[in-house]
C-alpha cells in the first residue's frame, strides 16, 4: 500500500521526474530522521514505485528515480498537494 506514510507521499512528490541522490533527498526533508528516510525509500522500492541505482564510485553514489508505476501516480499526488 503506497498511502501508509506521510513521508512516502512526500518523497514521491519531491523526486517527481528527476533523479536524486540520497543526500539531496535528505536535505529536502529536514523534518525526517535518516532512519525513517532510509526505511521509506526501501518501502517505495519494494512497492516498485521507485528504483534505487547504486554506483561503485568512491564515494558510493546512490540515485533514486521513479519507475513507470511511480510516474503514473505522480499527477494524482500533485492534485492532492
Amino acid at each position: 500500500m503506497i498511502v501508509s506514510s506521510k513521508w512516502r507521499l512526500y518523497i514521491i512528490l519531491v523526486v517527481g521526474e528527476q533523479t536524486l541522490r540520497y543526500s539531496q533527498l535528505n536535505n529536502r526533508h529536514p523534518g525526517v530522521s535518516e532512519k525513517v528516510l532510509a526505511s521509506e525509500l526501501k518501502a517505495v522500492g519494494t512497492l516498485a514505485v521507485m528504483k534505487r541505482e547504486a554506483f561503485t564510485d568512491v564515494p558510493l553514489r546512490v540515485d533514486y528515480i521513479l519507475t513507470k508505476r511511480g510516474r503514473l501516480i505522480l499527477p494524482i499526488l500533485k492534485q492532492v498537494q
